[in-house]
């Protein structure tokens, strides 16, 4: 008889360990560091009292205690974590909070017109404070209308500005926009009425050297976007924004109509658009290199590139570092377990940015990407069943109806784990979930990965020459950038999504959605169980 494995391995107390150092920083957000080191060292008494009882009357070993115990002091470790981010170091730019004071650093976002259309907004990577006091960190700029439009990604420049720190609007469970600026490591703004550029200025550090090659190959990929694409500053936005996640070309009227229909994943630059990039490298160099390990080498700078071109935004961060693991995996030949790679990847962003954990795009990229770990397999099975993809004959019609077919229920299923995964922060960061994004993607990611691989392609032709470029690819381009744009268009009326208003959402909201997710989960596994054994039965 076939039983399903629930034996508790390495990986699930990876898991669990992990999960408790999440919880630990998200209980001492939202509950205060006393409540939360109170309900924890509670836990682990009671955790105590039950092994005991057991040991005494059912001579069972110890390890529920100590995998408790370790559990609180993963839990008691994010709170300490979290507590040290919130603790002033000595002299930051908290210091200057309400005051004003020169500031220079390095524009490290796309200046974009804010919703009011009075002021621009960019995030400073800082130089310095009062033109000699070496300062670290990033500050989020507004820039009147007038005075900002000549400022550009990578631009070094300096300001007297005054600084400020951003008012907290709870919606639920920390997600306001104080904690996603602390989520990027933002903790306070800055307002001018003047900006002027710094000439001759020379990077000093190898992260500071990673995050300029960074700026300067995501200007490049963005002029190359706007000048192919001149003659349509749409197709030209959503190229900038497949390429790099560059979105300043999106109104709010075109980012909505991209919401409605459910695409508006594609111009966030996430572990899709790596996963992408992974394996269109690896398609061409692996024939030439003839050794996964080599070749897994030569990726890794490119992976570092990629990061830096996006703004180390934690989604693509996330999706790095799963990258990393695996090709770690090739040279230490270790099974890749992606449940594994994916919580440590989680713990290795907090550990280094703890309030990334309020980062819509973060979140939104994990609970997509353990949607389709947890959820996959199993629904691409129910989806496949009344079809009998076995049945089919094996002629070449057959085999090509049986692959069309596939194709179509592999994406299906794609969409139903991912909205499985995602529903819930959907619904709590944007009070609205389209009801066409499972047919929309059917096309819409194809054709965004097509994009991405023949966008690049045109950028790096485009420096070596211009009209070739614009000869030989931008046709297919322009195919497939209109097809996106009709896509938004035709489904992006607010009738193709659901708007609905949310409570304020508690732990008790999130502990429902987390106690739904593993009964669907249990009852997908259960019906593959049941249709293991039904195959088992049947043969002869």
């Amino acid at each position: 008889m076939y039983i399903s494995e629930h034996i508790i391995t390495s990986k699930h107390y990876l898991i669990l360990f992990i999960s408790s150092f999440v919880l630990g920083i998200l209980s001492a957000a939202v509950l205060g560091y006393t409540f939360t080191l109170t309900l924890i060292v509670v836990t682990l008494f009671i955790s105590a009292i039950i092994t005991v009882l057991t040991m005494i009357f059912k001579k069972k070993n110890s390890k529920f205690l100590i995998v408790s115990l370790i559990m609180g002091i993963f839990a008691v470790l994010g709170v300490l974590r979290l507590y040290i981010a919130d603790t002033p170091q000595s002299y930051t730019l908290s210091d200057f909070e309400g005051k004003e004071a020169w500031l220079s650093g390095t524009v490290s976002s796309e200046p974009r017109l804010t919703s009011t259309k009075f002021s621009y907004t960019f995030d400073l990577d800082l130089m310095s404070l009062n033109h000699h006091i070496p300062a670290k960190g990033t500050i989020v700029m507004y820039v009147p209308a007038a005075y900002g439009c000549d400022v550009n990604l990578g631009d070094k420049v300096f300001c007297w500005a005054k600084i400020e720190k951003p008012t907290s609007s709870q919606i639920s469970l920390s997600f306001d926009y104080y904690s996603q600026l602390k989520g990027r490591n933002v903790f306070v703004t800055g307002s001018t009425y003047n900006i002027n550029h710094l000439t001759n200025y020379t990077p000093k550090t190898l992260v500071s050297v990673i995050k300029e090659t960074g700026y300067f190959v995501r200007s490049k990929i963005s002029y190359a976007a706007e000048t192919l694409f001149n003659d349509d500053p749409t197709a030209s936005a959503i190229l900038s924004g497949i390429l790099v996640g560059n979105k300043s070309g999106f109104d709010d009227q075109l980012y909505k109509k991209f919401s409605n229909a459910g695409i508006s994943h594609i111009v966030a630059v996430s572990g899709l658009h790596l996963s992408i990039l992974y394996a269109f490298l690896t398609m061409l160099l692996l024939p030439i290199m003839r050794s996964r390990k080599l070749t897994s080498a030569v990726l890794i700078p490119f992976i570092l590139l990629f990061m830096s071109a996006s703004a180390f935004t934690p989604s693509v961060c996330r999706a790095s570092i799963m990258v990393l693991i695996t090709i770690l995996s090739h040279y230490t030949r270790r099974e890749y377990n992606p449940e594994s790679a994916l919580f440590l990847s989680l713990g290795i962003i907090l550990f280094f940015a703890p309030y990334s954990l309020f980062s819509k795009s973060l979140v939104l990229s994990f609970s997509a990407t353990l949607g389709i770990f947890l959820y996959y397999s199993y629904i691409y099975e129910i989806l496949k069943l009344p079809l009998a993809l076995s049945a089919i004959p094996k002629s070449k019609i057959g085999k090509l109806s049986s692959s069309a077919f596939s194709f179509i229920f592999s994406s299906l299923a794609l969409s139903y784990a991912t909205f499985l995964g995602t529903s819930y922060f959907l619904g709590l960061f944007f009070g609205s979930i389209s009801k066409v994004q499972f047919f929309t993607n059917l096309w819409v990611i194809p054709l965004a990965s097509l994009v991405f691989c023949l966008g690049y392609m045109a950028c790096i032709m485009f420096y070596i020459s211009p009209s070739l470029s614009a000869k030989i690819l931008k046709y297919p381009l322009s195919l497939c950038l209109e097809a996106i744009k009709l896509t938004a268009e035709h489904f992006g009326n607010d009738s193709y999504s659901v708007k609905f208003d949310l409570p304020s959402q508690t732990f008790t909201h999130l502990a429902a959605y987390i106690g739904l997710s593993f009964i669907l989960y249990r009852l997908f596994k259960a019906f593959h169980d049941m249709q293991v054994q039904k195959t088992i039965k049947e043969k002869p």
